[in-house]
C-alpha cells in the first residue's frame, strides 16, 4: 500500500522503515462483503515511530487505498 500510495517514496526506504524494529505498522482492513475476493483488503496503513518517554510519537508514512479517498470537485 504504502508503495503504490506513494509512488515518489524509494521502496527500499519504506522497505528499512516498515520493518525496523523501533518502527510499528499498523493496517486498516476492510471486511466490506462487496469487495473482490470476500477477504479483508487493506485500506489504509501508518508506519510510526513512538517516543514512549517523550509521549511522542513520529509518523514515517500514512496511506489510504485511492479507491477509499473521497474526490472533492473544485469550490
Amino acid at each position: 500500500l504504502f508503495a503504490k500510495q506513494l509512488p515518489k517514496m524509494p521502496k527500499d526506504y519504506i522497505v528499512r522503515l516498515v520493518f525496523d524494529r523501533r518502527h510499528k505498522s499498523l493496517a486498516l482492513l476492510s471486511n466490506d462483503p462487496l469487495d473482490a475476493g470476500g477477504d479483508e483488503e487493506i485500506i489504509g496503513g501508518i508506519c510510526y515511530r513512538p517516543y514512549p518517554e517523550m509521549k511522542f510519537a513520529e509518523i514515517a508514512f500514512c496511506a489510504v487505498n485511492s479507491s477509499q479517498q473521497v474526490k472533492v470537485r473544485g469550490h
